[in-house]
């Protein structure tokens, strides 16, 4: 498959995003936020890909929905296990390199208004 096997023919600037993806384990709908995590079954790593000229040539969300540019995992941690979200960092690396830090302490919205 070669190394840019996830990049999408139509690119050529294909760029990541390390997130922490929440894995909602009940369902539910109109969630009150004291409730919002008892409905978190867990957290793992999320690669956010981005094909950045496509984005920008037709739209912010078009360059976020192509094949294989949404990986998850390889491991899920269960919400028991992990501790409180607000004290987790994301930290993205590329080939040993460290590329991006961020708190989940920092974000716009924290999980529970997400949910």
């Amino acid at each position: 498959m070669g190394k840019n096997w996830c990049r999408p023919r139509c690119s050529s600037q294909f760029d990541f995003e390390g997130e922490l993806a929440v894995v909602i384990g009940r369902a539910g709908r109109y969630i009150p936020r004291a409730r919002a995590m008892d409905h978190v079954f867990g957290y793992c790593c999320f690669n956010n890909g981005t094909l950045r000229d496509f984005q920008m040539e037709h739209s912010l969300t078009a360059g976020k929905n192509f094949q294989f540019t949404g990986s998850v995992g390889p491991w899920i941690t269960t919400s028991d296990e992990a501790g409180e979200p607000a004290a987790m960092e994301v930290v993205t690396r590329l080939n040993d390199v460290e590329m991006q830090r961020g708190k989940v302490a920092d974000l716009i919205f924290d999980i529970p208004a997400l949910v």
